[in-house]
Parts: C-alpha cells; structure tokens; sequence
C-alpha cells in the first residue's frame, strides 16, 4: 500500500513509514503550538488572542508548503529529534533546508551543551522544590524506597509510621481505594527489587574482593602491604538494618557525618531530631543528585533540557561581558558555573536556604499552634 511521503512528495512510502513520518509531523507541530514566544502570523493590537486550533493550521500549512520556509520560521522551537523529519527535503528545496538544518542543530548543540542542561536542571529543580509536589517527602519515597528506609523509614516513631500509611478519607471512592492499593503493592515491588540489585552487587563485591585478597596472599610485594582495596575505598553508610550501601555521589561535606551517624544508628532506631535531619537531608540530597544526573527514569528531560526559559539569562550576559572585556582569558565555552568549587558553592547555599525556609516554617506553625491554645484557654 502507497501514500505520499510528506518530505518529499513522492508516492513510494509504505503504510508504516507513512504512519511514522505523520506521527513525526504531529510531534513536530504539537512542539511549536506548545512553545512560548512563536510568531504565527502579524496582528493588530485589539486582535483576539489566536486559539490553539488556529495556530496548529497556520503550523500545518507552513509544513505542508515548505520545509525550508517552516525551518526559517518555527525551526528554532524545535528539539534535535525533530530535525530528522527534515533530513529528505525534495530537490527543490534541498540547498535551503540543508542550510538551515545545520544552523539549527549548531544552534541546539551550543543550547544543549553539557553545562546548559545541567543548569537547566538544577534552576528546574530549585523550582519544582518551591511548587513542593515532586520533591516532597512523599513523592521522592515513592522513586526510592530503600534509601528512603534505610535513611528515614526505620527511626520513624509509631504514631509517625501510622499516619503516612493513613489513606485520605475526604475523597474517597472504590477506585481510589484501588489506586491506593496499586500504588502500595508498586511500591512494595520496586523496594523488594531494589533489595535484590543491592544484594547482587555486595555479593560481587565480596567476591571481587576475596579474589583479591587471594591473589595478595600469593604474591607478596612491598607495596601490597600497605595497600588499600577499593572496599576500603568505597564511603558506605554503614550497618543500615544489615544493608550496606555505597553513598552515591554527594556533596563532600554531608559525607562523613552522614556516614558516622549511619554506624552509629544501626545500633539504635532511638536517634536525635538533629541526626533524624541529617540522615533525611542525606536523603534529599541523593533524591536531588539523581534529578540532576538524568537518573529519574520517568521524569522527561526533554521538557527541561530543551526550555531555554530556565536559562540565567542574567548570568549569561554577563558572562558574556567578562568575556568582551577579558579578551586575553581563554574562552573555556560554559554558560556558568565555571568550575566544581563554584557549583558546589551554588547547591550549598540552596540547601542552606532550603534548610532556612524549613526551620522558619517549623516556628511558623508552633506559633500558630501556641496561639490556637492560648485562644481556647481564653
């Protein structure tokens, strides 16, 4: 079976290639509908805001028209995957859509380089800890909940522990209950999975490891008696409910008290609110680190790599500026952020004021509560 291929106009495309080439087509024009800032046809002031259907027409016809035309007027909306629709342009056309084809993915190499994306991420993440939904305690349990009860779950009190498993009764409806169910036995599965990839690896762990000691015993050099093996090396939390776990990579100065308090309270579940705000705080930030490093598997990146609007657009000038007037510095190519001091020192001061706001919030509500009392005694 035939039907047109919408890159070049030929009549040679089998059904799947042209389903594949329309969802192509779709995406591409959902990406520009959705942008912000596009430019869709000229209007006086007092013109009516255009509507969504409006706007995929104008799109639509653009694309069905003219590549080259639709790159020259929507292409720097679009992503890298987009671009491929684009790579067969018919005769016509092909001069003027290679053109802008390699402007554009200069364009979106230099926007999502390395440390742009990683810029990206971290002015999302700031963000999305101040909407508190994805971020909450919550939420982030849900995506990790092993290192949620290695961490937090175990030094909960009863009375603690029986309020998060409460299910919310204001709304509640068969289906609800369902979810709510569906959502337990998810997240009982991913833990149990957890539980076995951590096995695995600490049983490769000791095996890589007593191999090694085996191979030391029978070659006896001067420099193995002081050797360190990469067990020793490794920063565990410690004794957690039996578990041993490598820390992830963190900031270095949570590290090693965090890894202190881990020893000392496998020993113990009875731990101070201080050490209960450590260990939780080493649990967010592994949570935040796993956000930036791409690692949260069903989050889209694409929807924060590709969103120019999270740019320091500030911080970009003048860096710019600095480089302008600083001709003789070498060019080093980052946005900002120039080096790992710096960046630590950026995702230092945002805990700090993340620990701040939450302090501040805790003697927020005791006032209140201290007044609702003094209110019912009066």
């Amino acid at each position: 079976m035939e039907c047109e291929d919408p890159a070049s106009g030929s009549s040679t495309v089998d059904t799947s290639r042209c389903s594949s080439l329309a969802d192509q087509q779709k995406n591409i024009i959902d990406q520009v509908v959705s942008s912000e800032g596009v430019h869709f046809k000229s209007q006086q002031i007092g013109d009516p805001e255009l509507q969504d259907t409006e706007k995929r027409k104008i799109v639509e016809d653009v694309l069905n028209r003219s590549h080259g035309l639709f790159l020259s007027k929507f292409g720097q909306h679009l992503c890298q995957e987009h671009l491929e629709f684009f790579s067969k342009p018919n005769e016509a056309e092909q001069y003027e859509v290679d053109f802008y084809l390699r402007q554009l993915r200069k364009n979106l190499k230099k926007k999502a380089s390395k440390m742009c994306i990683k810029n990206r991420r971290f002015d999302a993440l700031k963000k999305m800890v101040t909407e508190g939904t994805y971020f909450s305690e919550e939420e982030m349990r849900k995506r990790n909940p092993l290192l949620y009860e290695q961490l937090v779950g175990q030094y909960l009190s009863e009375e603690e522990k029986r309020m998060r498993e409460e299910i919310d009764t204001s709304n509640i409806t068969i289906v609800n209950l369902l979810m709510e169910q569906m959502d337990r036995e998810d997240l009982e599965k991913l833990k149990k999975t957890q539980e076995e990839d951590e096995d695995c690896a600490e049983e490769e762990e000791d095996t890589s490891d007593e191999e090694e000691e085996s191979a030391n015993k029978t070659k006896p050099t001067p420099s193995s008696i002081s050797k360190v093996t990469p067990a020793e090396k490794k920063i565990l939390w410690g004794e957690m409910g039996g578990v041993k776990k490598e820390a992830p990579i963190g900031r270095a100065n949570w590290i090693k008290s965090t890894c202190e308090l881990g020893a000392k309270a496998s020993s113990s579940n009875e731990i101070s609110d201080e050490e209960r705000s450590l260990l939780f705080d080493e649990f967010r930030n592994n949570m935040f680190e796993n956000f930036l490093q791409g690692k949260d598997s069903d989050f889209d990146y694409s929807k924060v790599d590709c969103n120019p609007e999270l740019d320091d657009i500030e911080t970009m000038n003048q860096d710019a500026e600095d480089k302008y007037f600083d001709s003789e510095t070498p060019e080093t190519g980052s946005v900002r952020n120039m080096d790992v001091d710096s960046e630590e020192d950026e995702f230092e001061k945002f805990m700090s004021q993340v620990r701040s706001e939450e302090r501040t919030n805790h003697i927020t509500s005791g006032i209140k509560h201290l007044n609702s009392d003094l209110g019912d005694s009066l």
